[in-house]
């Protein structure tokens, strides 16, 4: 055997006294052999557990088989974020079936690592292609891709580049529905835990929201927060220690709705009777606490597949066609009531 005892089509070749052009051919089913021969070829190839190299494989594309994805988040917060977890493994489904690979680095936020990853993988054609999350004001990546030529996808669009392609969330669909249960609810002052709004998608949110609430009759209040339990913790405490409780209180996701029913529950307030919570993210998070957290489900999975299939096509050179989503979806659970004092007027007609 070849190679230090690595299997080549040329090995597998004189195994079934067949050329290495044949052989090629059946393992890649391209035309040329017979249905029987490719069988034979295939049927080998899984009994030796044989697998084609991935760096020739590559070669003979001119790709690479991987595309890549950095997350500007502190690996400790990444570990406890169920929404990446789950975009991840969209993107995953979506790889296994087109037999492509996922490189994924994580960095610490602010410390302009990623740029330099980045400038790496173009340098080595390390990955075919990357898929981008929470753009900054001013975010270096946008234009430092379009200077590398990597074909790009941003999840959580709108993108403020023109040359980089986004897969937009329904963020107006979203913020209707968490204003409206409020408001349905009797609820006229919302308070609003957001995470940094450096984020552009952060921004856009929060502007989604005091929009609709100011047609909705609504005073908002805005917290910025990090994402974390442990600082929804510490912002929802204070507010509650040294002013008013909020009646409703949405946050920006499943971890700070957590840290922010900790905190009503340490100063003894009740939810929902005194303070009803609404999560931007569902998660299993949401579903195990107690009480168990109203949220919407905007099915992050979907928008992973929808993320790397737009990226593929970028990256083939095809026609993306635009695919609609499943729409965002309120959870009821238990974090939501009526606003304290709040009677609903009286329908006659029942």
């Amino acid at each position: 055997m070849s190679n230090g005892n690595r299997l080549t089509i040329a090995d597998l070749a004189r195994r079934l006294d067949l050329s290495p052009a044949a052989v090629s051919y059946a393992l890649n089913n391209r035309p040329g052999v017979s249905q029987e021969t490719r069988d034979r070829v295939q049927a080998l190839a899984r009994d030796l557990g044989w697998y084609p190299s991935s760096s020739a494989r590559a070669l003979s594309k001119a790709r690479t088989g991987s595309i890549g994805m950095v997350l500007s988040r502190d690996p400790e917060m990444i570990g406890t974020e169920p929404y990446y977890m789950q975009i991840i493994a969209g993107v995953e489904h979506v790889l296994i079936e087109a037999d492509m690979s996922l490189t994924l680095r994580m960095v610490s936020p602010q410390s302009g690592a990623d740029l330099a990853i980045y400038s790496r993988w173009a340098a080595e054609r390390r990955v075919d292609g990357v898929i981008l999350f929470d753009e900054h004001v001013d975010d270096p990546r946008l234009p430092l891709l379009t200077r590398l030529g990597l074909p790009a996808v941003l999840q959580g669009g709108p993108a403020t580049s023109s040359t980089i392609r986004s897969i937009e969330t329904d963020d107006q669909a979203v913020a209707e529905l968490i204003v409206d249960a409020f408001a349905a609810l009797g609820h006229r002052y919302l308070t609003y835990l957001t995470g940094p709004l450096r984020m552009m998608h952060e921004r856009h949110r929060l502007a989604q929201v005091g929009a609709h609430a100011e047609r909705r009759g609504m005073s908002i209040k805005v917290i910025e927060g990090d994402y974390t339990m442990a600082g929804a913790h510490a912002l929802i405490s204070e507010q509650l220690r040294t002013g008013p409780v909020p009646s409703a209180i949405t946050c920006s996701n499943d971890l700070m709705s957590v840290g922010t029913l900790q905190a009503a529950e340490e100063a003894r307030v009740s939810v929902p009777g005194d303070l009803s919570l609404i999560s931007w993210d569902d998660s299993l998070l949401c579903s195990v606490s107690r009480p168990a957290i109203t949220a919407v489900d905007r099915h992050p999975v979907e928008y992973g597949i929808r993320t790397a299939q737009a990226l593929l096509h970028l990256i083939r050179g095809g026609t993306d066609t635009t695919e609609e989503l499943t729409p965002s979806q309120m959870v009821l659970r238990g974090t939501t009531g009526p606003a304290p004092g709040w009677v609903p007027a009286h329908n006659p007609g029942g």
